[in-house]
């Protein structure tokens, strides 16, 4: 599956640089961005939603001892 999500994200760039390109000198370029950021967001979601999905409690685990250990080097 993480293929699969890194294809999709190969070819979103891609096609988001070809649009970059064409607007490139062309008023309206903040909505293509726009769409840009939504369209990476929302492969991100996707991908973080799969390994969630596989194995979220490890992955809950590992974010809480990374946290415990920094809020503790943080005290001294």
């Amino acid at each position: 599956m993480a293929d699969l999500t890194l294809t999709a994200y190969v070819w979103l760039q891609t096609k988001l640089h070809t649009l970059r390109a064409a607007a490139e000198n062309e008023e309206g370029l903040s909505s293509v961005e726009w769409v840009a950021l939504i369209g990476i967001v929302v492969t991100l979601l996707a991908a973080i939603g799969r390994a969630f999905d596989s194995n979220g409690e490890r992955i809950g685990e590992a974010a809480v001892q990374t946290l415990t250990n920094w809020v503790s080097s943080l005290g001294g």
